[in-house]
């Protein structure tokens, strides 16, 4: 489904499909690393703001869980401070601050995406 948005065009697929992964992928580091380059692909790329929302509320379970493996994707959570979705620049702000308050992330970090 997620491999094949063109073919899977329904929001709610997307949408319970990315989310399923998401939580498979908290389970292990192993399908971490294997699935997350297609899951930021889809944070960028997803018609679906329902989509990006949801990954970017995610990623702090990510963050918490494999911060070494995450590091390599944190430009791609703080480019979504440039969305042109509100909802998804709101969570994106929301999870960065939850760990810049969890002080996994230094907010030095923060001036680069203003």
């Amino acid at each position: 489904i997620l491999l094949n948005p063109k073919e899977y065009h329904v929001e709610i697929l997307q949408l319970s499909a990315t989310t399923c992964l998401c939580k498979f992928m908290v389970l292990s580091l192993e399908l971490y690393e294997t699935h997350a380059k297609m899951l930021f692909d889809l944070l960028k790329n997803s018609t679906f703001e329902s989509v990006r929302v949801a990954i970017m509320i995610l990623m702090n379970d990510f963050y918490l869980k494999y911060p070494l493996a995450f590091a390599a994707y944190s430009d791609d959570v703080y480019g979504c401070l440039r969305d042109r979705s509100d909802n998804v620049r709101l969570a994106a702000l929301k999870t960065i601050s939850n760990l810049i308050l969890k002080e996994m992330v230094k907010v030095s970090f923060i001036y680069i995406c203003i």
